[in-house]
């Protein structure tokens, strides 16, 4: 093996060694997801408190936010990877539907909720969006 061809080794398999340990968007958004441990609180539209509390759970595969402050109306959401390029959340509502939402990166992408319990009229079939992932 010539001299050029070993440097030519060396740095092809330091690139590969790169990509391979290069996180994808949806890893990173759900590693930023799972340094967010512990309660937020804030102020909804009519000025009402309430809080979110998010907790790293199943051995570090899924984190839990429980929306709390809203009376009977208190919810869950549960986000986790569905392998290394997709950040999945099922938000379990309090009228009773569970619309799943899958993040993107890119800002003009319009996510495409489906729901179990609800048709896709309902109001609560609009999109979101995240910022402070982005």
């Amino acid at each position: 093996m010539t001299r050029s061809t070993r440097t030519a080794a060396v740095i092809f398999l330091a690139l590969a060694v790169s990509a391979a340990l290069a996180q994808s968007g949806a890893q990173k958004a759900f590693a930023t997801i799972k340094s967010m441990p512990g309660t937020w609180e804030g102020k909804t539209s009519d000025g009402r408190t309430v809080e979110v509390t998010f907790k790293v759970v199943s051995g570090g595969s899924a984190v839990i936010s429980e929306i709390m402050g809203q009376g009977p109306e208190d919810m869950i959401s549960m986000f986790h990877l569905d392998g290394a390029n997709r950040l999945l959340l099922t938000h379990y509502c309090s009228v009773g539907n569970q619309p799943r939402m899958q993040a993107t990166v890119s800002p003009t992408a319009r996510p495409s909720p489906s729901t179990t319990s609800t048709p896709p009229t309902s109001p609560h079939q609009t999109p979101a969006t995240c910022s402070a992932w982005s």
